[in-house]
């Protein structure tokens, strides 16, 4: 930028701004040939000189032009141009905010708003994203200690240009303000950082900046440093507080998520501080690394940046938050040398570094039958104990142990966030922070391992607990090896569960698990996915499925532990993943699993008809019925119909067929979740209802036959609504119910092979799937075919995972299903002549 050609040309503000517009916009143009040579903290050191250059260079333009021949020295004019936050820090990534305070001293012979103003106006009309503040230093530290967030923006503020004279007396202020009530400033620090991880949690998608691990961490901890000690740098810090080992963790960690961040805003061509799957593969490019080493690597730093800041900043504000009167109780508390258990939590010393990693595990074991924490002090402490001086047979004998124990899952996230998980449990070495792109799992396969743990032991179904509360010792710790290491197997090019499943099992030889367990827990690997797959994806009711599934567990003892795992492996896909309806699914396929394991006569469609038959006819409420009610009942063809409810539901249901009086009735319930039961006496346009629904995920669907024309159907959503719009469901199902409405469907694309039928399915249902991508409509779609054919289905189940629907249907043989399974398939993938 030449300023005197401008001056000489006499050009307008808005031509000056349009001109570093254009030299900004070539500038941001070569940045990623650029980065190809220097990433990391270099790239953004070399990026915040070249704004801290354009910015100087329109001050000087704006001070020349204001003051013209009789400018005065820069030192004299009382204006300071100061950086702040991560252009402070000079961390300033491409497309990040500029913060800048615009420091003034008000002075009657200058007219300072002819310079600030215009020179404001040149930066935002050149296109430069500011944040900014102008301030008078007259009334900053009032301003300071009023408001902590300006305060935090000071303590990372740099001087850029103008008046030194002026920056030394900012200095000054800034002593003030950074020793001013340091105690309540880092509580609200710490406090806002606990608020925000809690808004951005970690995910397979993670906000670099913000999410634990973040950025946002190792700020946090240069504010607490700049607090207590006025550092400029974090290395500055005592190695009391900080060693050569963390600081070089520390540091490498940042480089990289550094070097990620610029790389997302190049790819994203704006600011992105999330990493979301889209962008990965641009990111990765620019970081000359394989997708999945980019996540893994990201994962990796973030973990790192986690554990060591808190571990500093503990070491840091200990002494500031210390209660004297806590002695007492925590000396009464000692385990072992600098190793106390109070309040169900474990403390250490945050400065032993000569402890044995296996003594630290032993003492450990002694509180893990009971609910229990592990603070970052006693994580510290793990973090710089020795692996050295326990033979191999101890050590094996140790591991096996933890898994006697009931609550075992904080312990090896302690040694999780000490770094030293994967060298004690082998198996998991190679899928340390292995990311899991499925679109179900929200955390990567370690943190999953982990998780299951913990959902193991928090089990929320009354149900699974029972069966849990149910196995033996032996079978429990069968259950906990396997529920912890079920997808060791994963990050290979083979089956992730038979390569684990032979992983495991020759590690539990290895640590003592008699050749009995072993067995177990490979079948239970083997098939730890089996139960929810038969569960969500089969017709459970069919006994083919049923034998299928037995033949591969073949005993109850399996099942029950299996049942358990899979439970726990749901739930820890993430707090939502375990729903009413799964657990119901998982729950019947359980009892019919039972049934086949002792009598497989049992399991036929007639015979599971004629018990709940038994059952029915000899409840009291059906033998107060009248007759011909009984026998409408009990004519009832569908089989489905009696083996899908209990008595007590074929009574409620045929009460309320019988007592019809208009053309339909419904019922809405909202909890746990959304469902929608209908009869009426003729069809009910479901396409219609599921078109207008479409928002919702979709579970399951019921149609069955009844007596007196009466047709039942049942429709049941994943999730439950806010309550204000039960009103819109009632709205939708009586402009349906009464006008019959055609919907307007969106296309969607489904091939001919993704479409399975079996008119053998059983002697009275026939099957078809549909397994194809995700798409907004495909229910809607697929049951307005159905009923432009006149086909009824008898039940429907859905999945999605992995953005793939599995849908299962189950039709009657009795209809024009079979006879037009052509016609049906030329409907659904849009090939139907004429």
């Amino acid at each position: 930028m030449d300023i005197e050609k401008l001056l000489r040309e006499e050009r307008s503000d808005f031509e000056v701004s349009k001109t570093i517009k254009e030299e900004i916009r070539n500038y941001l143009a070569s940045l990623p040939l650029f980065f190809e040579s220097d990433q990391g903290k270099h790239f953004l050191v070399r990026h915040t000189k070249n704004i801290d250059h354009i910015i100087t260079n329109v001050y000087r333009y704006i001070v020349r032009k204001q003051f013209g021949e009789y400018l005065p020295l820069i030192n004299s004019i009382p204006v300071t141009i100061i950086a702040m936050g991560s252009y402070g820090r000079e961390q300033l990534a491409v497309y990040s905010d500029i913060d800048l305070l615009i420091l003034y001293k008000e002075i009657p012979g200058y007219n300072l708003n002819e310079v600030i103003g215009p020179f404001l106006n040149i930066l935002w009309d050149s296109g430069m994203k500011l944040g900014h503040r102008v301030h008078a230093i007259d009334t900053l530290i009032e301003d300071a200690e009023k408001d902590h967030t300006i305060k935090t923006a000071l303590l990372e503020s740099r001087f850029v240009y103008g008046s030194r004279q002026l920056w030394t007396e900012y200095e000054h202020h800034l002593k003030r303000i950074r020793t001013h009530e340091p105690i309540a400033f880092i509580r609200e620090k710490m406090a806002e950082r606990e608020a925000t991880v809690k808004k951005y949690p970690f995910n397979m998608q993670p906000d670099i900046k913000n999410a634990p691990g973040g950025l946002r961490d190792a700020n946090l901890l240069f504010w607490i440093a700049k607090v207590r000690f006025n550092v400029t740098k974090i290395r500055e810090l005592p190695q009391r507080y900080i060693d050569d080992h963390e600081y070089r963790e520390l540091m490498r960690s940042l480089e990289f998520l550094f070097r990620v961040r610029s790389a997302l805003h190049l790819s994203a061509g704006g600011k992105s501080d999330q990493l979301v799957l889209e962008l990965i593969p641009s990111v990765a490019e620019y970081l000359k690394l394989s997708h999945i080493k980019t996540v893994q690597k990201t994962f990796e730093a973030m973990h790192h940046i986690q554990v060591v800041s808190a571990i500093v900043i503990k070491r840091i504000t200990h002494t500031l938050f210390f209660e004297p009167e806590h002695i007492p109780l925590l000396r009464a508390s000692r385990i072992a040398k600098n190793h106390y258990f109070c309040h169900h939590t474990h403390y250490g010393s945050l400065y032993e570094k000569e402890a044995l990693l296996y003594d630290l595990i032993e003492e450990s074991l002694i509180e893990a039958d009971n609910s229990h924490t592990f603070d970052i002090s006693f994580v510290s402490m793990l973090k710089f104990s020795s692996r050295k001086k326990m033979p191999g047979s101890r050590c094996m004998s140790l591991v096996k142990s933890i898994f006697y124990k009931e609550k075992i899952a904080t312990l090896f996230h302690a040694l999780y966030d000490a770094g030293h998980l994967f060298y004690i449990i082998e198996p998991l070495r190679k899928v340390a922070y292995l990311p899991q792109f499925d679109g179900y799992h929200v955390h990567p396969v370690d943190l999953h391992s982990i998780d299951t743990l913990k959902a193991l032991e928090d089990i929320r179904d009354p149900f699974v607990q029972q069966i849990y509360d149910g196995l033996n010792d032996s079978e429990k710790a069968v259950l906990r090896i396997s529920a912890f290491l079920h997808d060791c197997g994963k990050g290979r090019k083979s089956d992730h569960s038979r390569l684990g499943a032979n992983l495991v099992k020759r590690y539990a030889l290895r640590l003592g698990f008699t050749p009995s367990e072993c067995e177990m827990i490979y079948t239970l690997i083997l098939h730890h996915v089996l139960m929810s797959n038969t569960a969500q994806r089969e017709d459970i009711y069919n006994e083919k499925v049923i034998f299928s599934f037995t033949a591969k567990i073949r005993t109850r003892s399996i099942l029950q532990i299996l049942y358990v795992l899979t439970y726990a492996d749901i739930s820890a896909v993430s707090p939502t993943a375990y729903t009413a309806n799964n657990a119901g699914l998982l729950k019947a396929l359980y009892y019919h699993a039972c049934d086949a394991l002792e009598n497989r006569s049992v399991l036929s469609e007639a015979a599971r008809r004629n018990t709940k038959e038994v059952q029915l006819v000899n409840s009291a409420r059906f033998r107060e019925m009248p007759k011909t009610l009984q026998k409408k009942i009990l004519g009832i063809d569908s089989n489905l119909f009696f083996l899908r409810h209990t008595p007590e539901e074929i009574i409620d249901i045929a009460l309320w067929a019988e007592s019809l009086e208009s053309d339909y009735a419904y019922r809405i319930d909202n909890d746990p979740f959304l469902s929608i039961t209908i009869i009426r006496k003729k069809s009910v346009n479901l396409g219609y209802i599921l078109s207008k629904l479409s928002a919702l995920n979709l579970a399951s669907m019921d149609l069955f036959k009844l007596f007196d024309g009466i047709k039942y159907f049942h429709i049941a959503f994943e999730e439950k609504i806010p309550g204000e719009e039960v009103q819109y469901v009632r709205q939708i199902l009586d402009d349906t119910l009464l006008s019959d409405k055609k919907p307007k469907l969106p296309k969607v694309e489904i091939a001919p092979s993704e479409i399975t039928i079996d008119c053998e399915h059983s002697k009275t249902y026939a099957k078809m799937q549909v397994v194809t991508k995700d798409q907004k409509g495909l229910m809607a779609n697929i049951i307005t075919a159905f009923d432009d054919i006149g086909i009824d289905i008898a039940s429907a189940k859905i999945q999605t995972i992995k953005k793939r629907a599995r849908n299962l249907f189950l039709i009657e043989k009795e209809g024009p299903f079979c006879e037009n399974r052509e016609r049906l398939i030329a409907k659904l993938t849009n090939s139907e002549k004429g």
